[in-house]
């Protein structure tokens, strides 16, 4: 039988912390010699055995001295009501004095924070009043033109960019014409990644879709997958699968009008 009243079962384990076996039985006197305990309470409260041998001398004595402890994870007990325990914090000790105020279920690393918080420097109180007192007003549109990007196209970025000679600085319609019956296989994303920027610059941007024309078409390189094929004799031979990026711009083709104004 345990101290808790529970059965063991098997080989006995021996309890290295028998501190606290006094507090358990006088709590059980208190239930009315009821052994059966919840799993959170038939534990009881941890206390070193060293802290209560200092309280109990500290008490002997009748002197209200500070007693030094280490331990941050002992509970407060109400025997240790009216003493004074020194916590450690890692840099020195705290003086506490224990009321009645803090009950039985506080430990004694509440009264000893090892981190404190002395408030932000001026620079970082300046910068929050301001971040604070300004509303953000966001990234202001771009109402002059159209963008669409496609990334990791499955193809390197010299044969993507045979297709995008084929529609820059033409018009959208006839760049998608170019396109539509172009014998490239990667014709195809390069149509679709077009057909995104004019949709961009006509809902978005509300520009008219009749004199949009094809600005801007950036390619770029991206990532390469390494793999191998095997070859005569026990060797290997190495594949590079390349992949790009892509970006279109349209923009809205200027009338001859404004374009003398503008000369």
């Amino acid at each position: 039988m345990t101290p808790w009243g529970k059965p063991t079962k098997g080989r006995p384990r021996t309890r290295h912390n028998k501190s606290t076996d006094k507090l358990l039985s006088a709590a059980a006197t208190r239930n009315n010699g009821d052994n059966t305990w919840r799993r959170s309470t038939w534990k009881g409260p941890f206390v070193d055995g060293y802290l209560l041998k200092k309280a109990e001398k500290s008490r002997g004595t009748g002197r209200n001295e500070i007693i030094k402890i280490w331990s941050r994870r002992s509970t407060i007990l109400p025997q240790f009501v009216g003493l004074t325990f020194g916590v450690y914090n890692g840099h020195k000790f705290l003086p506490v004095l224990v009321t009645r105020e803090h009950g039985r279920a506080t430990s004694s690393a509440s009264f000893s924070p090892t981190r404190q918080f002395h408030g932000h420097s001026t620079a970082d109180k300046s910068a929050i009043e301001e971040r604070m007192s300004k509303p953000h007003k966001g990234r202001p549109p771009r109402r002059e033109r159209g963008a669409g990007r496609r990334e990791t196209i499955r193809t390197s970025a010299r044969k993507l960019n045979l297709v995008a000679q084929l529609i820059r600085g033409k018009d959208a319609n006839k760049a998608l014409a170019e396109l539509m019956f172009s014998k490239r296989r990667i014709a195809v994303t390069v149509r679709k990644v077009l057909q995104a920027a004019i949709a961009n610059a006509e809902n978005n941007h509300q520009l008219d879709v009749d004199k949009l024309y094809v600005a801007e078409a950036h390619v770029g390189r991206s990532i390469h997958m390494r793999r191998f094929h095997a070859r005569g004799r026990g060797r290997s031979a190495g594949i590079v699968k390349p992949f790009s990026h892509l970006t279109v711009i349209v923009r809205e083709r200027a009338s001859a009008a404004t374009a003398e104004k503008s000369a």
